[in-house]
């Protein structure tokens, strides 16, 4: 049986061997440059820590005694271990490589045998470099200084293809029974700069972009926000971090919209639209929402990003842009446009429910002399006041439209009979027979009213607002401030 430190050397020594290394019985135990070699190559499977406690386990079993004769050695599989990389180069003093790695090749492309013999400078560093490359190695022949001797330095290298990209580098200084070396322990480093760089552009985006960011998780807790995100819902990070998005609800969309969503993004994976949401002042805005899902490479779910911007003032401005193209800007009044609308609808409300239906054709009498004596300024407050009233005397499901000038029309939807419209073209009568107090002046005017019905006398919206139109020329011929319904011409036979 072995004891403790006996099995630990003999364990050890079983790892030597079977990294094909020997350990010299005639010199004691000195680790030379391919023992160093060798446990690098365990590093990259077994991880220096483990080479870093294997060394020290060794000198502790190996006694005191042997203890002295590693320490000149030792330097060198310290440097071995602390700065082992992706590949590895050894250079004598004349600049020309002695070893080379596997991964050496993986990273520079070229085998062991092509570069056995060539000068380094040839093989991996850049033209514009090699200079400088050989200014170095005199130096640190000459005086054992170099910038970057045992230190980590970022350079560009040169790959067999001809392209040059970014490499981590450290050198370390040996002896051996060559001489003096140099080990070169290199890292590519192009894709983690590359990745890096997209990090840094994805985060400048995500810091400067206008609109919010919302990131998720799987249980749809927010886990990260922009400052955009601050700028339009007032709540800070610190305000919404581990809480649900439902915090932001305004509580107007109905059950449905919601469900809705969520079925869209759990089938497609994403969903876009307008969401009305709550400030964190409590107000109200209108934000255009998009999400998505996110799921790894096994399709789970990881995250949900919802990116969205705050268009109520697009909404307003295309809100007030559609009311003035539908309206008339003086009385706020639909106009014309409007008012053809409202009349199609009318109409196949009508003919699909068989109902009637009128359209009152109203000019203002007197209203000329108003505008010839006090000026425009007051014919339209006037005016302003005679819509007012009209909309005073008309019924909620009836539409009050400004044709232009003084000309007004109410259209009189789902109406009984010719009595139902001439009681409401008999109450605007009225109203507008009132006199009018417009500042300091009192203006009486009066209003010459045509009335047509739907079917009898107009069986399609051209006729029935020319029928209308007509009637209240029949009132102007009659004097004014009068009422008439359209009734067709009396055709008479000629013989």
């Amino acid at each position: 049986m072995f004891s403790g430190s006996q099995s630990l050397i003999h364990l050890l020594r079983l790892i030597v061997m079977g990294c094909s290394l020997a350990l010299s019985a005639a010199g004691g135990i000195l680790f030379s440059t391919n023992l160093a070699l060798a446990l690098l190559s365990l590093a990259t499977a077994a991880g220096l820590g483990f080479l870093l406690w294997l060394q020290s386990a060794y000198l502790a079993a190996a006694g005191s005694v042997q203890l002295s004769r590693l320490a000149a050695s030792e330097a060198d599989l310290n440097a071995v271990m602390e700065y082992a990389l992706d590949a590895v180069v050894r250079m004598n003093s004349a600049g020309r490589i002695t070893d080379w790695t596997g991964q050496a090749y993986t990273v520079f492309g070229w085998t062991r045998d092509e570069v056995i013999g060539r000068l380094l400078a040839d093989v991996i560093v850049p033209e514009g470099y090699r200079e400088a490359h050989a200014q170095g190695l005199a130096r640190l022949l000459s005086t054992g200084q170099a910038h970057i001797l045992n230190k980590r330095v970022e350079i560009e290298g040169l790959h067999r293809d001809g392209h040059v990209f970014l490499i981590e580098l450290t050198v370390s200084r040996l002896s051996s029974s060559a001489g003096v070396e140099f080990n070169a322990f290199i890292r590519d480093i192009s894709k983690r700069r590359e990745r890096e760089k997209e990090w840094m552009l994805s985060e400048t985006v995500f810091n400067t972009v206008d609109e919010a960011v919302m990131i998720s998780d799987a249980e749809n807790r927010i886990i990260r926000v922009n400052p955009a995100f601050t700028q339009i819902t007032g709540y800070a990070a610190e305000d919404v971090l581990g809480r649900n998005p439902r915090l932001l609800s305004a509580g107007t969309h109905p059950p449905a919209f919601y469900q809705a969503l969520w079925g869209s993004l759990n089938d497609t994976g994403s969903w876009r639209g307008e969401v009305k949401n709550r400030h964190k002042n409590g107000s109200f805005y209108i934000e255009w929402l998009s999400i998505k899902r996110l799921c790894d490479a096994r399709g789970e779910l990881i995250h949900y990003v919802a990116v969205f911007a705050d268009i109520s003032e697009r909404k307003s401005a295309e809100a007030k842009v559609h009311r003035l193209a539908h309206h008339d800007p003086l009385t706020d009044l639909p106009n014309r446009t409007l008012l053809g609308d409202r009349l199609s609808q009318a109409f196949a409300t009508a003919q699909r429910e068989r109902s009637r239906m009128a359209l009152l054709f109203i000019d203002l009498d007197k209203f000329k002399p108003v505008n010839d004596t006090h000026g425009h300024h007051v014919g339209d407050l006037l005016l302003q006041e005679v819509a007012r009233r009209l909309l005073d005397g008309a019924r909620a499901s009836d539409t009050v439209a400004r044709l232009g000038g003084d000309e007004f029309v109410v259209l009189l939807p789902l109406i009984a009979n010719e009595s139902d419209a001439l009681a409401v073209a008999k109450m605007i009568f009225d109203a507008l027979d009132q006199v009018f107090v417009i500042g300091d002046l009192q203006l009486k005017i009066d209003a010459s009213i045509g009335v047509a019905l739907y079917p009898e006398r107009g069986l399609d919206e051209v006729a029935l607002m020319q029928n209308a139109d007509s009637a209240m020329y029949q009132a102007k011929q009659r004097g004014g401030s009068t009422i008439v319904v359209y009734q067709p011409p009396v055709s008479s036979d000629v013989s």
